[in-house]
Parts: structure tokens; C-alpha cells; sequence
């Protein structure tokens, strides 16, 4: 085990962040992020239907279908092993789960870090994905302590128009000539401040 992994398995042991979400809106509550466990994980099965369901009506786009047997293997199709994906639950202090954030450090480029939102279908437009990608930077610091962070990149359907009003609410920098760039897809980064 190298000095890295060691240092983010550290970091990860009871890690919870706290993130208010509009205190001065309906909606208003207190999202709990934690590290997931994926193989003990219910909420995993019914989102990958859900993002399976989006993908047969063409309102997303997953190469990898889930037939509903097997998140593990879904999940390594998706994150291989050898990009040492962090899986963190999104969650409400009651017990719900309401999705989850991928990252990963690319093998490309030192320095720059993968990220994924996935929300459950009913939980989504109620700020949850503005308030995470807002503070994403203190999650990436945490668990990529050793790896100077200089760009978080994340991209989304060029028909979301939801989440590019949060990339924009965030002050995401929308890229345009990047290699693997999928036709129907826009991506975006973000330069860390901390």
C-alpha cells in the first residue's frame, strides 16, 4: 500500500460533511455526505434503474447497461479498479439516501480529478447538486491530500439544463477542445482555491 492510499484511507475513516441547503427555501434541510459502502449499499440498485430508465428514453447516456443483477459490476465496468474511484453517499440526517458523488484522480494528468453527481430522480432541481458542487473542492482536498488538485472536471448532456445552471451558478469554466470529447456531452471544470 502506497504512502497515498494510505494517508486517504486515514482521511476516510467516519469522514461526514454537513452542507445546508437553502435554509430560506421550502426545501430547506441538511445533506450528510459520507463514504459509501457500495456492496451494502440499497439506494445503489434503484438509482441504476432510474439512470438505466433515463438512458432507454434518451434523456442520458450510459455505454454500460444495468440489468439489474449486479451494482458491483456495474460499478467496476464504469470506475476499473485501477482508477481507485472515492464513492461518498449523499444522504439526509434522517437515514435517506438520495445518491452519490464519484471521484477519481486521472491517469492522464497529474493533478486533475474526476467527479460525478448522481441524484435519485425525485430528489433532483432541489439545490442538492449546486450545494455539493459548491463545496466539492473540500472533498477532493480531504481525499487527495498528497496530490496538489488543480482542476476538478465533470461534464453533463448537452440537454441537462438544470445542471448547467448550476456549472454556471458555480462559476465552472465550460471546456471546449478537449481530447475524448462524446458528441451530445458538455464539459466543465473547476480551478480549486483552496
Amino acid at each position: 500500500m502506497d504512502k497515498q492510499t494510505r494517508r486517504r484511507e486515514q482521511a476516510l475513516t467516519n469522514k461526514e460533511y454537513r452542507f445546508a441547503i437553502d435554509e430560506n427555501h421550502e426545501n430547506a434541510c441538511t445533506l450528510v455526505v459520507s463514504v459509501m459502502n457500495l456492496e451494502n449499499d440499497d439506494v445503489v440498485d434503484e438509482i441504476l434503474h432510474d439512470i438505466q430508465q433515463e438512458n432507454n428514453e434518451g434523456t442520458t447516456n450510459v455505454n454500460i447497461r444495468y440489468r439489474g443483477k449486479n451494482p458491483q459490476r456495474w460499478f467496476s465496468m464504469i470506475y476499473p479498479p485501477v482508477l481507485d474511484p472515492m464513492f461518498l453517499r449523499i444522504g439526509l440526517p434522517g437515514g435517506e439516501k438520495v445518491g452519490w458523488i464519484s471521484l477519481y484522480a486521472s491517469q492522464v494528468e497529474i493533478g486533475r480529478v474526476i467527479l460525478s453527481i448522481i441524484i435519485k430522480k425525485t430528489y433532483r432541481n432541489k439545490g442538492i447538486g449546486t450545494v455539493l458542487l459548491q463545496n466539492v473542492e473540500t472533498m477532493v482536498a480531504d481525499f487527495y491530500p498528497l496530490e496538489p488538485v488543480t482542476e476538478i472536471r465533470f461534464c453533463t448532456m448537452e440537454n441537462n439544463e438544470p445542471m448547467k445552471r448550476v456549472a454556471e451558478k458555480c462559476h465552472a469554466k465550460k471546456l471546449l477542445n478537449i481530447d475524448a470529447m462524446e458528441p451530445g456531452f458538455l464539459y466543465y471544470a473547476i480551478e480549486p482555491r483552496l
